[in-house]
């Protein structure tokens, strides 16, 4: 999709290798924000351990935001963009 716009909207041939790159990774990146918060409440039920801290997904969504806020969802996001 992003090479088809790129295709109609600039002189860039959307046949290049580089075209193709760029928008393959934008789109890598745009998957990772949107999926993200789910990794780091799966990180998080795994590595609790016993006994267990959260006990439904409902439960770990509000202790999370309650007690660290909205960003705790996005920590780690930094290394992961930059290894994609």
């Amino acid at each position: 999709m992003l090479t088809e716009l790129v295709h109609r909207g600039s002189v860039y041939d959307a046949r290049e290798f580089s075209v193709h790159f760029v928008c393959g990774g934008l789109a890598a990146c745009m998957a990772t924000l949107t999926v993200h918060p789910v990794d780091v409440l799966r990180t998080r039920f795994a590595a609790q351990g016993e006994p267990k801290v959260y006990n439904t997904l409902r439960h770990a969504v509000g202790t999370m935001y309650r007690s660290e806020g909205p960003q705790v969802f996005y920590k780690g996001l930094a290394p992961t963009l930059i290894a994609i």
